[in-house]
C-alpha cells in the first residue's frame, strides 16, 4: 500500500494513455474486414468419410460387445462345469462313506458282505 501511495504522489491519478472515442464501438467490424475471405465448403468426400467413419465406429463397439459378452458366456459356463464336477465327487465321496459307515455300525467285513451279496 505504501509503494502505491508513493507513486500517486510522483506521478497522480491521471492515466498517461487514452482509448480514442468510439474505438471499441467499431473494432468487431474492422477486424472482419481485416480477415480474408475463406468458404467452408463440404464435398460428398468428406460426407462419405464421415459416415463410413461412423459406421466403423458402430461396428466396432458391436464387435466389441459379442466379444466381451462370448468371454463371460464361456467364462460362466466353465464354472458350471467345474461346481457340476465337485457336486458329482463330493456326492460320491458321502455315498462311500455312508457305506463304510454304515458297515461298521453293523460290525460287517469283506467276507460277510460277500456272502450276503451271493445269497448264502
Amino acid at each position: 500500500m505504501k509503494e502505491e501511495e508513493l507513486l500517486r504522489q510522483a506521478v497522480g491519478d491521471k492515466q498517461p494513455f487514452k482509448v480514442p472515442e468510439g474505438y471499441f464501438d467499431s473494432l468487431s467490424g474492422r477486424i472482419t474486414e481485416a480477415l480474408p475471405a475463406c468458404e467452408v465448403r463440404l464435398t460428398a468426400g468428406t460426407a462419405n468419410r464421415k459416415r463410413r467413419l461412423r459406421l466403423l465406429a458402430a461396428a466396432a463397439c458391436m464387435c466389441g460387445v459379442l466379444c466381451v459378452g462370448s468371454a463371460y458366456y464361456m467364462s460362466r459356463d466353465a464354472g458350471a462345469v467345474a461346481d457340476a464336477t465337485n457336486v458329482k465327487a463330493q456326492y460320491m465321496y458321502n455315498e462311500d462313506t455312508y457305506i463304510e459307515e454304515v458297515a461298521d455300525y453293523a460290525m460287517l467285513d469283506n467276507q460277510d458282505l460277500y456272502s450276503y451279496l451271493s445269497g448264502e
